[in-house]
């Protein structure tokens, strides 16, 4: 039996076994890829922390190295309520991003989180008609570590925070009446809006990312408090859906992904929404790759065949038991 024919065959026993089961959290020690702020990063600048709360009041805490990715784990488990988080965007967001992200409002309801103080968003924003300018904003004292104080309206609920900003710029835009500010400095310059779509779609922007790092969540006070901020600001932003119906993705498109040896460095446990079909999926994809390189390996070095067959079962022996033992 040809290899593909066989893992397509695995791929349909798997799908067969395991819609009924529906998406169920795993711990993991390894992520399938980090960036900086992804939420498997348990170093300073990660988000490990907030995915982790955010995991604990019910929400599903995914992240996406790429859209496809995206739509597959979303067309499994169906959510009401998407959040889709860029934070510090590494990469520009461009036009593409933005038919992508109104391709999916077709299909679900879902509220965009851009948090960035850099001008790398622009592109994507001015689509609705906002800009970063990118220059630091200043406090009353000439540090570059403002106060702004932020309201959100949930349902009857109104909620206040007091923040110290980090390195952070500020917001303009047009068409002031289609624009709800909920945050500004002392200065009156502004630091947050949201801006509806349309009645099931919003979209959020922060100009300080740094407010949902681990950082700045280990540094939470009673009256400074980061961590009850985001807490508040994702249940705005899931427009009334309870958190287990809210799935609350982590954009890695736009974000410079580390070689494995780098990446564990960064890494203790995370939380991770998991279906059983990617352990399937994971073995295809690894099988895929390793086709590749005994071919080229062929290619180049016939007496590397030999070493080829000693290593490729024992690391799909390895890589298959880690996945299907972890899950749980």
């Amino acid at each position: 039996m040809r290899l593909n024919l066989f893992v397509l065959l695995l791929v349909i026993v798997a799908l067969t076994a395991s819609f009924s089961q529906g998406l169920r959290r795993v711990e993991i020690i390894t992520p399938f890829y980090i960036s900086t702020t992804s939420p498997f990063n348990t170093d300073w600048n990660g988000t490990s922390i907030i995915a982790s709360v955010l995991a604990e009041r019910g929400f599903h805490i995914i992240q996406c190295n790429s859209y496809d990715e995206l739509k597959f784990i979303a067309s499994l488990y169906r959510p009401k309520k998407i959040i889709y988080m860029y934070i510090a965007p590494m990469q520009p967001l461009t036009e593409a991003d933005v038919n992508e992200m109104l391709n999916l409002m077709r299909e679900y309801s879902l509220t965009i989180i851009i948090a960035d103080e850099m001008n790398t968003s622009n592109n994507f924003l001015k689509a609705f008609n906002i800009t970063i300018p990118g220059d630091i904003l200043l406090s009353e004292f000439g540090t570059p570590f403002p106060i702004a104080e932020f309201t959100l309206n949930i349902g009857s609920r109104v909620k206040t925070h007091t923040l110290l900003l980090n390195y952070a710029s500020w917001i303009k835009f047009k068409n002031y009446g289609t624009i709800n500010v909920i945050g500004k400095c002392l200065d009156g310059r502004i630091t947050a809006i949201s801006k509806k779509v349309n009645d099931n779609d919003m979209i959020i922007v922060l100009s300080d990312s740094s407010i949902f790092i681990n950082l700045m969540q280990r540094l939470s006070t009673k009256n400074v408090n980061y961590t009850a901020f985001i807490l508040d600001l994702i249940d705005y932003a899931s427009t009334g859906s309870n958190p287990e119906d809210v799935m609350v993705a982590f954009d890695l498109v736009h974000q410079e992904i580390m070689e494995p040896t780098e990446a564990i460095k960064h890494v203790e446990k995370a939380e991770v929404l998991f279906h059983p079909i990617m352990v399937f999926i994971a073995i295809s994809m690894l099988f895929k790759s390793l086709e590749k390189i005994i071919l080229g390996l062929i290619l180049i070095d016939p007496l590397k065949i030999i070493l080829v067959l000693i290593i490729t079962p024992v690391l799909t022996t390895i890589i298959i038991k880690y996945k299907v033992g972890k899950t749980k």
